[in-house]
Formats: structure tokens, C-alpha cells, sequence
């Protein structure tokens, strides 16, 4: 069975602590450009939604094969995410990110899993780690330099 995210944007993106000299806001391009990395990452459809009337082709370039981002138009990104979720019930599991008390119940009740931001952010940088360290890792294979580094400093017999 597939699995879709769904993640109520705003939510998400003001449940960041303010903003300091050394770590300034999280910009929605910045989230938007964190999840297309992210939803690539784990290979499942992801939904953001963002409260309001916006223009959906402001965040086209962003949007990929799996990462949707979308303005919940005439109702709330919660009501968009509830009615999402009793539409598709069944066809597929979801993991909905939230810290909306009212749209957790109503995903439980529907057999989605819930995560809070801060949980979800933990998941987010570890993935977006995780794809760094093989992209390096390519990069460093294609580069000629896959040989371990040990065995680079036995060759030229520095180690025993």
C-alpha cells in the first residue's frame, strides 16, 4: 500500500521558534525547496497545503513527480486536509503533519499517522543528511576517489 504526507504549510512553517541573529525565519520557498528534497528522498506523494487564495503556479518550479504544494482556495488547509483524507480513506495510508488538535483526531480516526512539526523537522534534516552524504558520496565515486582512505595512506606507506 502507498503512502501519502499531507502537511498543513502555515502550521508547519510558524511552529518554528522566532527568528535570531544566527538562524534566520524559514522562508516558504526555503520549506517548499526542503520538501521537494525530502518527498524525492522517501519516494512518496507529498501534499503541502497552504491556507488561501494563491496563485498555484507561484510554487510550479518547485513542485515535482512526488511533491505537491497547493492553496487550499475557498476553505482552510485544515478542512482541505480533512476532506482529503475521508475522500481517499482506504487507498492508501497517510501521515498527516499537523499540530492542529482538531484535524490529529480526525486523522487518527481515519487510520492516518500524525506528526507534530518538531518531529517532522527532525525526520526532514535527517533525510535531507542522508541524500547530502550519497550525493557526496557520488560525487566523489565518479570523481575516481573510491578507494577507501586508509588504504590510500597504506599504499603510499604511511600506515602498517
Amino acid at each position: 500500500m502507498t503512502e501519502e504526507w499531507l502537511i498543513d504549510g502555515y502550521n508547519l512553517l510558524h511552529s518554528f521558534p522566532a527568528a535570531t541573529p544566527r538562524r534566520p525565519k524559514l522562508s516558504r520557498e526555503d520549506l517548499c525547496k526542503a520538501l521537494a528534497d525530502f518527498a524525492s528522498s522517501v519516494n512518496h506523494p507529498v501534499i503541502l497545503v497552504f491556507d488561501g487564495k494563491g496563485n498555484p503556479a507561484e510554487f510550479s518550479h518547485y513542485s515535482t513527480k512526488h511533491l505537491s504544494i497547493l492553496y487550499s482556495q475557498s476553505v482552510t488547509a485544515d478542512a482541505y486536509i480533512e476532506r482529503y483524507l475521508f475522500e481517499h480513506k482506504g487507498r492508501c495510508s497517510f501521515t498527516v503533519v499537523t499540530k492542529d488538535r482538531a484535524i490529529t483526531n480526525h486523522a487518527r480516526g481515519c487510520g492516518a499517522r500524525v506528526l507534530s512539526p518538531s518531529i517532522f523537522m527532525e525526520t526532514l534534516s535527517a533525510a535531507c543528511r542522508e541524500s547530502g552524504d550519497v550525493l557526496f558520496k557520488e560525487k566523489v565515486r565518479s570523481h575516481g576517489f573510491n578507494r577507501p582512505f586508509e588504504k590510500k595512506l597504506k599504499d603510499k606507506g604511511f600506515l602498517a
